[in-house]
């Protein structure tokens, strides 16, 4: 006999298994027989899912639906249990502990399952399910490393559940994806910047609005995830010698609390005019693609050639300038334009919102003829 128990309310049910009193281990609370201990352990496992269940649910336990299950009236739960509740479960218990930036990317991944994979179960990520994914997210010419950030974010709620004891045996090793070499050691002289603004997109407004952000990151040096506070005026301030800038509060660092405080220039305040201070934002990987067009239509086609390190081994990669062109390279040549007219590097750290001045330095790409030409003005 098992007897479960809450406020008010009591369950009692035969559990069917029978024993002799001298094979009961009172101490221990256990059968001296494996069989026995094996079935009793099975009846508290069906407890155990039916409690983890009505957790998931957010609902008490209801005592009489418990009593179904074991009196074989049904032995299905009350719900299917399906993955985007067990993402919806760790963002629950995680609201309040980890950074905003950072648990608001499982609701992304919840709509992004619930829109591809609607039925998909804990038993269902396996090595199957990340080729599928896989080869959903490259056809649809996402970048690596929105697919990598799937698969980790999979892989903590998957290891959550297992901590939890929702799942055992969880094998991950398929949720990988070989990144591309990152290159990103490209930036834009002024001129070149110039010309980008000047180009006539009239015909082709998508085009014109993400040639317009670019221009601004690059007088500005605006991580493209934080483009989006500019349209808000609050944002936007004046000196008492009337120079305009925004305070802008970084969103790519997790636990810390960054300001920057990029210039706002008479080109960024122009288009900002033109457009009534309102763009028209879309995903990542849209706006790349458009930049990339924008550029090479252009004509930024001549090869070079760049070299990036993996391990010991270096790899050179030979493209047309366009392709080598993404959202850091607007913010590179913020940095190294900057420091090459002269500004301090202090003065740089503080408008891109880097807490080092090693941080600066990565992103700056001078040659050494461009430092011995900047002696010269």
């Amino acid at each position: 006999m098992i007897q479960i128990s809450k406020p008010k309310e009591r369950l009692r049910f035969s559990t069917g298994i029978s024993t002799a009193v001298s094979d009961w281990d009172v101490k221990n609370r256990k059968s001296k027989s494996a069989s026995i201990n094996k079935k009793i352990r099975d009846i508290e496992a069906k407890i155990e899912d039916f409690d983890n269940e009505c957790q998931l649910m957010g609902k008490e336990i209801d005592l009489g639906e418990l009593a179904d299950i074991f009196r074989l009236k049904t032995n299905t739960p009350t719900k299917k249990k399906l993955f985007i509740d067990y993402i919806q479960q760790y963002y629950d218990a995680n609201l309040q502990t980890k950074a905003h930036n950072t648990i608001k990317k499982y609701k992304t991944l919840i709509n992004f399952i619930s829109l591809n994979y609607p039925d998909l179960t804990l038993n269902d990520i396996n090595s199957t399910f990340a080729n599928n994914l896989k080869n959903l997210c490259l056809g649809n010419n996402e970048a690596d490393n929105t697919l990598n950030k799937r698969f980790q974010l999979i892989k903590v709620v998957m290891n959550w559940c297992e901590d939890m004891n929702f799942i055992k045996d969880v094998n991950l090793k398929h949720f990988t994806h070989p990144q591309t070499p990152k290159i990103q050691a490209i930036f834009l002289k002024p001129k070149e910047i110039e010309l980008i603004a000047k180009y006539d997109l009239t015909k082709k407004p998508n085009f014109d609005s993400i040639r317009d952000l670019f221009v601004i990151a690059c007088h500005t040096g605006i991580d493209w995830v934080d483009l989006k506070q500019i349209t808000d005026t609050k944002n936007f301030k004046e000196t008492s010698k009337g120079n305009k800038y925004f305070v802008i509060k970084r969103i790519k660092t997790e636990g810390k609390e960054i300001i920057s405080y990029p210039p706002c220039n008479d080109i960024v305040l122009d288009i900002l005019n033109k457009r009534n201070w309102k763009f028209d934002f879309i995903s990542y990987d849209k706006s790349l693609q458009h930049l990339k067009n924008v550029c090479k239509a252009i004509g930024f086609e001549d090869k070079i050639t760049l070299v990036s390190k993996s391990g010991n081994k270096k790899i050179s990669t030979t493209k047309e300038k366009h392709e080598f062109i993404a959202w850091k390279t607007a913010r590179r040549s913020f940095i190294s334009n900057s420091l090459s007219a002269g500004i301090q590097l202090e003065m740089v750290m503080s408008a891109v919102g880097h807490a080092k001045p090693s941080t600066t330095l990565i992103y700056q790409h001078l040659t050494a003829g461009d430092m011995v030409d900047a002696f010269f003005g």
